[in-house]
């Protein structure tokens, strides 16, 4: 039996809705605005609350994609495989047009009104690093890629997962999952403030 597809276009929305808010809220960053506009932002888009939410939905999708499906390898190797092609190809078309619009607009900067977090990092963007990208490093090219490397390390994670539930092992699993959720929350720490040095 092939692993099972549940396309549920509500789910797919709000993951949509949720990918919009951070992505808003991070253009917030890019100029000099007065600290009541970032509080605005912050408010109104609340990204913290999106990414969980993002990531939460993007856990029931993915489970319920393995929940009738057979444990065997067959059925791991489709899985991961299936991961791979849904996130890398999207990740490429993301550093290609983050390139194009980059070389575009490095003739006009510094552009005026650009915050100090905008002009540190697009200093420090070099080819090499830009290329780095196309890999999984974040940098300013593609600034949301912690959250695409957390997606794959849960992609590897939720086989185990569902297989910890299919044998009631509740107990077991929650406490994976905190450890797990604390080690997310560290390493996404110490990459975006990699990030915020690059």
């Amino acid at each position: 039996m092939a692993v099972r597809h549940h396309h549920l276009p509500e789910l797919q929305s709000l993951r949509g809705i949720a990918a919009l808010v951070v992505m808003l809220e991070h253009c917030s960053f890019v100029f000099i605005q007065p600290p009541r506009v970032h509080l605005l932002a912050e408010i109104v888009f609340n990204a913290h609350a999106a990414v969980m939410l993002f990531f939460v939905l993007s856990g029931y999708v993915l489970s319920r994609s393995l929940s009738g499906a057979p444990e065997s390898v067959p059925t791991l190797i489709r899985f991961y495989v299936s991961r791979l092609f849904r996130i890398y190809p999207a990740l490429w078309a993301a550093c290609v047009l983050g390139m194009v619009y980059f070389i575009a607009v490095k003739p006009h900067l510094p552009v005026r009104d650009a915050s100090p977090w905008f002009l540190v990092n697009t200093a420090a963007l070099t080819l090499r690093r830009m290329l780095s990208t196309f890999s999984g490093r974040p940098t300013l090219l593609v600034p949301i890629l912690w959250s695409i490397r957390v997606e794959l390390l849960a992609s590897l994670l939720l086989p185990g997962f569902v297989y910890l539930i299919r044998r009631r092992l509740g107990i077991l699993l929650l406490a994976l999952s905190i450890l797990g959720a604390w080690y997310i929350t560290n390493a996404g720490k110490k990459m975006m403030s990699r990030n915020s040095c690059m």
